[in-house]
This record gives C-alpha cells, sequence and structure tokens, in this order.
C-alpha cells in the first residue's frame, strides 16, 4: 500500500470504526466483563495494531470488587506481542477514542513525516 493511502486511512478513521468484542476470563461470559478488545488493520493487511480496555471495578473498604467501573485502561499490542500501557479513562468511550488516536499516530502522523523524506 503507497504510503499516502496509509496516511489518509488512518486519518479518516473514527470510533465507530472499530469493532470492540467483549473480553471475559477464560473466554466465559458467566465469569464476568473484563474488558473489550479490538484490532485495527491497514487494508492491505501490511499493518495492524490490536488494542484492549481492560475494566479496573471499584472496590469496597475490605478490597472486595464492586460492580461499578472505576477505570477503562487502554493497552496497545504490536505484532511483537507484548501489550504496553497506553493510559487509564474515567469513561469508555474516552478509552476508544484513544485507541483510534493512538493507530493515528503511528499510521497517520508518523508515517506523514515518512512521506515527506521520499
Amino acid at each position: 500500500m503507497e504510503i499516502q493511502k496509509i496516511i489518509e486511512y488512518a486519518k479518516a478513521l473514527k470510533p465507530e470504526d472499530m469493532e470492540w468484542k467483549p473480553l471475559y476470563p477464560n473466554n466465559m461470559p458467566g465469569n464476568g466483563l473484563m474488558g473489550y478488545a479490538a484490532r485495527l488493520e491497514l487494508p492491505d493487511g501490511s499493518g495492524s495494531r490490536y488494542y484492549t480496555i481492560r475494566l479496573q471495578y471499584k472496590e469496597d473498604e475490605r478490597g472486595c470488587m464492586l460492580e461499578e467501573v472505576e477505570l477503562y485502561v487502554l493497552f496497545e499490542r504490536t505484532h511483537s506481542g507484548s501489550d504496553s500501557f497506553v493510559r487509564a479513562f474515567r469513561t469508555l468511550d474516552e478509552a476508544k477514542a484513544r485507541a483510534v488516536l493512538q493507530f493515528q499516530m503511528v499510521y497517520g502522523y508518523a508515517m506523514s513525516y515518512l512521506a515527506d523524506d521520499m
């Protein structure tokens, strides 16, 4: 894929373009929701990023988890296979929007400098 097309694709992405799937411990919905996962890939498959949003639940004074989510913690993974912490957010929508921004920083902003050097 041409670098300019990659840049245009990345810059045009919106949070609603990502398909978030629920994550459950041991892939068993009965264990409770632990977060969401989505993968963003370039149209030609030449590059991708995998994002997870882990739910951090509030705890009571004894340290027992409550049902209310306190933070939405965003992680990013590249092909190397290790997750990198991005940031924690107060809302799920903020975390999802940042995932798109992370993708745009690599394939839009950083690639635009590469295109300028060619």
